[in-house]
């Protein structure tokens, strides 16, 4: 079988060409005109075809028809051929309808993947209107498709082609509209670029052949010393380009990792890695040798040497002589090793929910209730704080303490209660008060934290009408949004919240409007301010070695990404542990993920129900632990962090969490973090804001976790929630280690768990 496209033979079964891309789908009419040459008639050569009307058509032309003689006189034959050539004009197709034609067709080309035509559709409708932004960015998203599809065919050159074309394309569309929506385009396909393994500069692709050879300053002459810098950083140029753009092994950005560590090598003798250089003005390499002992240089371990030499060269393509080195970042870890992609199942971390209490609304501070309310959970623009958290110009902390949060100008109308378990929501109050100096009202913070019984003291403050804000965690805001004490919250549209526009615009997460969702009302009573939606996040140089690639695409095929289904992650694990590699840390690292993916609640009609997927958890961890899949370290453990830096008693290929993970806890544990990596941003609840910003922290080698987040928030459901989940995922958990480590059967553990359940806290099993 040949492409129809390019002509080159395409193997049997074949879906695509591997050459073009083009599919090899063939026309239902062409295959009708094949299939009837097969069928030619060998007595008389005529052809007969079959076709889905085959009868009508052998009707036709069996009907014999008898010839009519019509005479028509000469006058109204003119009569005739006016009236023709009226209509003919009158059905010339206008020029708009011309062009919805030509609309519908580039999109039919484009979902039939006839990328060929769709191009060439779109270049004649940007012609006609070259003022209509829509045709360029549709046009961009055909090369898009085109090139993944190459791509999945192997043929990275041409898809590099093709993104090459989009970027010129971008700066037509610029050069034409001047519409500055083309720069988010543009920051798009430069981050698309980063996941698929390409680098880009923003106007095109990098490859190694637009590096030019170091250059020397001609008209001087060099010493001896420094004709050795010269030939010893031509060399390190050299080993860096071809192993930064060997795309067959490496991708991109360990590509640049790895080509700094052979530039170390050449200059410490292979001490990569273990060397720690500060800002020298030697004019030579070997002076910078000889200012380190060996002993130094090993016992500086966990510091990466970055050598400016060696950057300039790589991307700038110039030589400079006698050049200092920059300072050191640091090494001995995993910092910019990771990547994430979507996890088996979709799942929540944790996170809060904040509401507001009816009866503060009905004492008359509805006023000041409303503006926090929207401040923090739905304001979408500059104005709100998720606007902050998601371009990390707020960074949430507990670093201030306030007691009582005082409006520069205002506080006149009274004073709102504002209840939480820690002090990152009353960090956000201080900082809305702090751009609003005119709020009307003081704020009194009580923080007390969960341990220390913040549900109990919580409780009376709620009946006694003491907390007009409250914020409670996930993992019991069932009880305070659902559950018995969904009565005292007011719904944020009776607070004169105009929900359903806000909530558009701001488009929040799914599974946060079903948590906060009151049963009895059907309204929505809480929200919060962070996306907790958990993903996999895994390291980079570990995939390479097991799998050859670190395409985050890919490695979501691999592990099952989106499917819920944990098969392939076992089948993983496997692959990993036959390279020495552990797939998790321990098995209580699956437990979030299992537990908070349940399509049902722990209890219904208060009544204990255990979801299939929370039954799934006994044996998954038991499977882990037997096959030796893991390092069966404990959660927050010294062992459990040290795998986070590679330091642990096996390398282990990764971790469940969300953006707060990343930010509070890998980010303090992976190592060699530089000291100018301090800006981190987070998941907000509002989808819109994620959309419309990046979040590449260095740790990830710049990619984007909030387009990981949208995608595995599709998955992620909170209608599974009860008022009592940390006591019974606490009993759960019991039961499941008592399975794991063989001390009961799996049905001893269910039924030693629905008695405990029953016993601790009255809930007896549904029927």
């Amino acid at each position: 079988m040949y492409c129809r496209k390019c002509g080159k033979e395409v193997g049997e079964g074949a879906t695509f060409c591997q050459n073009c891309g083009t599919s090899t789908a063939i026309d239902k009419n062409v295959l009708i005109y094949l299939d009837s040459l097969k069928n030619k008639d060998a007595a008389g050569g005529e052809t007969t075809v079959k076709t889905a009307s085959k009868t009508a058509v052998k009707k036709s032309a069996e009907k014999k028809l008898s010839p009519v003689i019509f005479i028509i006189p000469a006058g109204v034959l003119l009569l005739l051929l006016a009236v023709g050539i009226s209509i003919a004009v009158a059905v010339t197709i206008s020029p708009k309808a011309k062009e919805k034609r030509m609309i519908k067709s580039a999109e039919k080309y484009t979902a039939t993947q006839d990328y060929a035509k769709a191009v060439s559709t779109y270049e004649t409708l940007i012609a006609a209107h070259p003022d209509n932004i829509e045709y360029y960015k549709a046009l961009a998203g055909v090369y898009e498709k085109n090139s993944d599809l190459l791509l999945q065919v192997g043929n990275a050159d041409a898809a590099a082609d093709l993104y090459n074309k989009e970027f010129i394309l971008l700066d037509d569309a610029f050069a034409a509209t001047q519409d500055e929506s083309i720069n988010t385009e543009r920051t798009e396909l430069v981050s698309l670029l980063q996941v698929r393994g390409f680098r880009s500069d923003g106007t095109k692709i990098i490859t190694a052949a637009d590096f030019n050879e170091p250059s020397v300053d001609s008209s001087r002459s060099y010493s001896a010393e420094e004709e050795k810098d010269i030939a010893l950083m031509t060399s390190i140029r050299e080993a860096v380009v071809s192993t930064y753009f060997n795309t067959e092994v490496i991708s991109a950005g360990e590509g640049l990792r790895e080509g700094r560590r052979i530039a170390i090598d050449k200059l410490f003798d292979g001490n990569a890695g273990k060397v720690f250089l500060e800002t020298y003005g030697a004019s030579s390499f070997d002076d910078i040798r000889k200012s380190l002992s060996s002993e130094e240089a090993l016992d500086a371990a966990q510091i990466y040497a970055d050598v400016r030499g060696c950057t300039l060269s790589v991307y700038c393509g110039t030589l400079r002589v006698g050049e200092s080195f920059e300072a050191a970042t640091l090494s001995g870890g995993t910092y910019g090793d990771w990547a994430v992609t979507e996890a088996p199942v979709g799942f929540y971390t944790g996170g809060s929910l904040v509401l507001a209490s009816k009866a503060a609304a009905d004492a008359g501070k509805a006023d000041g209730l409303k503006e926090i309310i929207e401040y923090v959970t739905l304001d979408s623009t500059e104005n709100g704080i998720q606007y902050g958290i998601a371009d990390a110009s707020y960074q949430v902390s507990e670093e201030s303490k306030p007691e009582m949060i005082e409006p520069e100008n205002g506080g006149s109308g009274g004073t709102i209660e504002l209840w939480s378990y820690s002090y990152e929501l009353p960090n956000i109050v201080e900082e809305f008060c702090k751009k609003n100096p005119d709020f009307g009202y003081k704020v009194n913070v009580t923080v007390i934290p969960v341990e220390d019984g913040y549900q109990k003291q919580l409780d009376k403050a709620i009946k006694n009408g003491e907390a007009d804000i409250y914020e409670v965690e996930m993992s019991f805001s069932h009880k305070y949004s659902q559950s018995s004490f969904a009565k005292y919250a007011i719904a944020y549209e009776d607070l004169g919240i105009d929900f359903s526009k806000s909530s558009e615009d701001s488009q929040t997460a799914d599974y946060m409007l079903q948590a906060g969702t009151r049963y009895s009302d059907n309204k929505v009573v809480a929200l919060g301010y962070q996306n907790t939606t958990g993903f996999f996040i895994y390291r980079r140089s570990i995939a390479k070695d097991v799998w050859g690639t670190d395409d985050p695409y890919i490695i979501k095929k691999k592990i099952g990404g989106g499917t819920g289904a944990w098969k392939p992650f076992v089948d993983a694990a496997e692959e990993l542990k036959a390279k020495g590699y552990a797939v998790c840390s321990g098995t209580e690292d699956i437990q979030v993920p299992v537990l908070n993916s349940a399509d049902t609640a722990w209890l219904i009609d208060k009544k204990l129900v255990i979801d299939t997927r929370r039954e799934k958890l006994m044996g998954f961890t038991k499977q882990l632990y037997q096959n030796d899949y893991t390092n069966n370290t404990e959660m927050y453990s010294d062992a459990w962090y040290a795998d986070m830096s590679g330091s642990g008693s096996r390398q282990v290929f990764g971790f469940f969490g969300d953006s707060r993970f990343i930010k509070d806890v890998l980010y303090k544990h992976c190592g060699n973090v530089p000291e100018n990596d301090t800006s981190v941003a987070e998941a907000v609840g509002s989808e819109i804001l994620m959309s419309e910003n990046v979040c590449t922290p260095g740790i990830l080698d710049g990619q984007d976790i909030f387009e990981t987040i949208m995608t595995a928030g599709s998955n992620t459901k909170g209608i599974n929630t009860s008022s009592y989940d940390n006591e019974i995922n606490a009993l759960w958990v019991k039961q499941v280690d008592e399975l794991k480590y063989g001390r009961k059967t799996k049905v001893d553990a269910i039924e030693d768990f629905k008695k405990e359940v029953e016993e601790q806290l009255g809930f007896t099993p549904a029927e």
